[in-house]
């Protein structure tokens, strides 16, 4: 091979590296979430004032993983709190309407991704909402 062939092999390998590495930090970070998320819940269980602070925390829990997503994944999930509930082709459609280029895989993961971290609620097979905590902050 020459050259550039092995300049455009090797940055593939490069490429194919980070993604890896992507996928590895994330899952870190949604169990380092999660793990949280348990602990806020478990204090606010053992505080003696029904509404303690264990809510205002997990809205803050939910609202920084809202605020660490991209300005495009903000601005769906602002268009789609305007509704009572959506699909996964409502979700694929809005991001298209600005610009995003998105495959249906890449909604599912969001999807997924999205409320396991409290942003969204699935309501039913396929069907999901807003989070009430999302709603009241944006």
């Amino acid at each position: 091979m020459g050259y550039v062939e092995d300049q455009i092999a090797d940055r593939r390998r490069q490429l194919a590296d980070l993604d890896r590495r992507r996928v590895v930090l994330e899952a870190e970070l949604r169990a380092f979430e999660d793990v949280f998320r348990h602990q806020l819940a478990e204090a606010a269980a053992k505080t003696d004032h029904p509404n303690g602070n264990g809510a205002d925390d997990q809205s803050q829990v939910i609202m920084a993983a809202f605020g660490r997503m991209s300005p495009e994944w903000q601005n769906v999930i602002r268009t789609l709190r305007l509704r009572q509930t959506f699909r996964a082709n409502d979700m694929f459609d809005v991001g298209a309407t600005q610009g995003m280029i998105l495959t249906m895989p890449n909604v599912r993961s969001q999807l997924t991704l999205l409320t396991q971290r409290g942003i969204l609620r699935r309501l039913a097979e396929g069907e999901y909402a807003v989070a009430e905590e999302v709603d009241v902050h944006i």
